[in-house]
């Protein structure tokens, strides 16, 4: 269940982000760095966030999984994409 929510929202978070998003994962290791830690603090927000919102039944548990795939692949890349250091692209 957990492992089919996060699979189906990182992969539909691809397809989605493919052409709207303007993203080079490629940057500086400082860049790098950051990028991670901001993204693995997202995903736990996400997840302490819904866990607590949201009752303990399987499918709460499958679109808690699902959210976080997709803001590994959507929303992450969305965010880096505006900040001008995070875009990508080493300099």
């Amino acid at each position: 269940n957990k492992v089919m929510g996060v699979l189906s929202g990182f992969l539909i978070g691809v397809v989605y982000a493919e052409k709207r998003i303007d993203f080079n994962p490629k940057a500086t290791f400082a860049a790098g760095i950051l990028k991670v830690i901001i993204g693995l603090s997202i995903v736990f927000a996400v997840k302490a966030g819904l866990k607590a919102a949201l009752p303990a039944i399987p499918a709460a548990d499958f679109f808690r999984y699902w959210v976080m795939g997709f803001c590994i692949t959507f929303g992450a890349p969305l965010l880096f994409s505006k900040i001008r250091r995070l875009k990508g692209g080493v300099n």
